[in-house]
């Protein structure tokens, strides 16, 4: 018994390949939208500290946020802001809340990337 299986024809084939990446495009703009500034007002911050180590990791990320054009792309920069923490940085009290503020926005836009929902604890 053969099951009648529909192939797609090329138009079709491009049609859903164009709409895939500008959702991928869209999920990326998002990222960059929701962290830039915030990766904007860190960096201020930690210059204004004198912290140049610190501001200079996270202007690098920055620039890879910026640089991203799609999900694959956009993996190199949310996992070092994920690692932040773990690589030992210390941070102002008034550099603290925001760069927690970066890392629940990096959970949410990585849970969102991979297609589930953050666990809020």
């Amino acid at each position: 018994m053969q099951k009648n299986v529909q192939k797609n024809t090329p138009a079709q084939d491009h049609m859903q390949k164009a709409t895939q990446q500008r959702v991928t495009q869209q999920k990326v703009t998002q990222a960059r939208n929701q962290l830039d500034p915030l990766l904007d007002e860190l960096i201020t911050r930690l210059e204004a500290e004198g912290q140049a180590t610190h501001r200079n990791h996270f202007k690098r990320i920055r620039h890879h946020l910026r640089g991203a054009h799609d999900d694959w792309e956009l993996t190199h920069p949310m996992i070092e802001l994920s690692s932040c923490v773990a690589m030992g940085f210390e941070f102002s009290t008034d550099a603290q809340p925001l760069v927690m503020r970066i890392l629940e926005k990096t959970q949410a836009l990585v849970a969102e990337l991979e297609g589930t929902r953050p666990t809020h604890h």
